[in-house]
């Protein structure tokens, strides 16, 4: 009688490859998706906010220094020129390399980060603008569960912080790759942590240079500090240590992202992209709403851990009014946010704490 044979497994005779397909998703999914998600969340918010209330937040009783007047109106054609002197960078490089420059993803990304500019104050007031500043308020109290009351007092600067976001990131990334690459040539052994390190040093010093240029313009304020670890604390010049390692960081991983481009050019988060059978423009789409989810995701981090911060500072200095805008409250002398100064929702009213 003849045996019979026992066929041998389906998955004995697989190769791994066949027993786990390997995954449709990559990180330009992930990322695009999140792009998306932020793209229309602050679509609805600045048609909301544009429809609404978009008006001038005024300086109200107290007169603004002519000093404050000069640097408001030479900083803000700076920061209009600084972008526009971007966009000609990205748009040559864009002409010479036959496609959208690298470095415009990066300007696009985080100029789609504005609408989270004043993030901070979700909570409770911990950062003025100065509303001589040009402005039409911000879009702060169109957010999602926004519960500082005033939110909308606060003048967002569009002709000073909008065109910064567009080249501050672009600038910084090219300046840490430049040192990156100085760096190699001087120490070839340093590891990526290394050159890491070294940048969030050098782009926090080069931010709190250039943001103490603003601060003692009193061109903005940030009013809600941990004094421990600020510089000029308990003045209006107040600076947190905090905000430049912070800044460091977030330019660094720019940075890092710019400098590690794979021969494609393309960057860790566009990983992908060129498995997908659509066109050119559908791609670049693709890479554009990544690196914005990349930025958004980046400024909601940076927002809830200033946010946290909120609930530890100390009590902030006298300011005058074209700084406040009533944030604190439109009372006589409001309590603004400090240690048993209870936290205020927009949805209840604004009480004066007992004498």
């Amino acid at each position: 009688m003849a045996t019979r044979e026992i066929p041998t497994s389906t998955a004995a005779v697989l190769t791994p490859q066949q027993v786990t397909p390997p995954s449709k998703w990559r990180p330009i999914h992930y990322w695009s998706a999140v792009g998306l998600f932020f793209a229309v969340l602050q679509a609805y918010l600045w048609v909301s906010w544009l429809a609404t209330d978009a008006f001038p937040r005024h300086t109200g009783a107290d007169p603004v220094p002519t000093h404050v007047k000069v640097a408001a109106w030479v900083l803000q054609p700076i920061c209009v020129l600084a972008a526009i002197t971007v966009v000609v960078y990205i748009w040559r490089r864009t002409r010479r390399e036959g496609q959208l420059a690298w470095d415009a993803l990066i300007a696009i990304a985080f100029a789609g980060v504005f609408w989270q500019d004043t993030l901070c104050n979700y909570q409770r007031p911990i950062f003025f603008y100065n509303s001589y500043l040009v402005n039409l308020g911000a879009v702060d109290p169109h957010i999602p569960g926004w519960l500082s009351p005033n939110g909308g007092n606060i003048p967002e600067p569009f002709l000073l912080t909008g065109p910064l976001y567009a080249w501050w990131f672009v600038l910084f990334g090219i300046v840490f790759c430049a040192m990156a690459r100085k760096l190699r040539q001087l120490r070839p052994n340093i590891s990526k942590v290394g050159i890491f390190l070294v940048g969030v040093v050098a782009l926090g010093l080069l931010d709190m240079l250039l943001e103490n240029i603003e601060i003692y313009s009193q061109l903005f304020g940030y009013s809600g500090v941990i004094n421990a670890l600020s510089f000029n604390a308990g003045t209006i010049y107040q600076f947190p240590g905090y905000e430049a390692l912070i800044v460091g960081v977030f330019c660094s991983i720019v940075g890092m992202i710019r400098l590690n481009r794979d021969d494609r050019g393309h960057s860790v988060i566009e990983r992908g992209v060129d498995e997908l059978h659509v066109g050119t423009k559908a791609k670049t789409t693709l890479r554009i709403l990544a690196f914005l989810g990349l930025s958004n995701f980046m400024f909601v981090v940076l927002g809830l851990l200033y946010i946290w911060i909120g609930c530890y500072i100390d009590p902030m200095p006298h300011y005058p009014s074209y700084l406040t805008n009533d944030l604190c409250g439109t009372a006589v002398s409001p309590p603004c946010p400090g240690p048993g100064v209870p936290i205020h929702m927009s949805n209840t009213p604004h009480r004066t704490a007992n004498p």
